[in-house]
């Protein structure tokens, strides 16, 4: 009987051994593939890259690489703490409008004193996000992102030196926030302006929605910080709202 047991023991454990080559065997192969599937995941994001650069010089978005791009919609809404006192911000937090009466809130150590803007509540520090606003109707606004660390006290011109990556429209004119601002020529004023940042590339760029052209991008920055969707609908009546729009892929 004992030596039975040995031997029936004898065949378990080799059945085990067995086993564990197999699934040592699979580990390995789910390793591969994991690894190839990132490998194949980098490779195509590379070209999309590529074939978004050679759009931008285009002036024109190709239909794969918009759809790449709207892929990484984000849904944003504004936190109403950051908002300016001279701002009405919708309680679906996704409009924003200039009023010439103070509202009735406390002012917080988040929010601007001295630009009549709002922030988005979520922040990005990693990846690709895009999201979209309706401007129709507006005579001035900026739109963009800032990074987390902006002086959000003092008066302020945007500049990618302080943190801003934006494009202002004052005056039918459009400038990029630099210092001194760069002036962009907009063929067609647009209805609707998307904001696509790369956070790992460093670039920010800006689309006409409707057309699907392309305003203007930074690149070759070095993005540290959390980074926040930005909208500044601007001082003057009538006031008409910037608006945060859903982005159907």
């Amino acid at each position: 009987m004992t030596q039975q047991l040995q031997d029936k023991e004898s065949q378990l454990l080799e059945k085990v051994k067995q086993l564990e080559g197999k699934n040592t065997e699979n580990s390995k192969l789910a390793e591969e593939n994991a690894h190839l599937q990132k490998s194949l995941k980098e490779v195509l994001t590379s070209g999309k890259r590529v074939l978004l650069e050679t759009s931008r010089k285009e002036g024109v978005i190709l239909p794969l690489v918009w759809k790449w791009i709207r892929e990484a919609a984000v849904d944003v809404t504004l936190d109403l703490n950051t908002a300016h006192g001279n701002l009405i911000v919708s309680q679906d937090r996704k409009e924003v409008r200039y009023t010439e009466t103070p509202q009735n809130r406390p002012k917080k150590p988040e929010s601007f004193d001295n630009w009549y803007s709002v922030l988005g509540k979520e922040s990005f520090s990693s990846g690709r996000f895009y999201y979209e606003v309706q401007v129709s109707q507006k005579a001035c606004y900026v739109v963009g992102v800032v990074k987390q660390s902006i002086n959000r006290k003092e008066s302020i011109t945007p500049n990618t030196a302080k943190g801003f990556w934006t494009v202002t429209f004052k005056d039918k004119t459009y400038t990029a926030a630099g210092d001194p601002p760069i002036s962009i020529n907009v063929r067609e004023n647009p209805q609707k302006v998307g904001v696509y940042v790369d956070y790992e590339e460093g670039q920010v760029s800006f689309y006409n929605v409707e057309t699907r052209s392309h305003i203007y991008t930074f690149t070759g920055y070095s993005f540290t910080e959390k980074m926040y969707p930005a909208l500044n609908p601007c001082s003057g009546t009538p006031s008409v709202p910037l608006i945060i729009t859903p982005v159907s892929v």
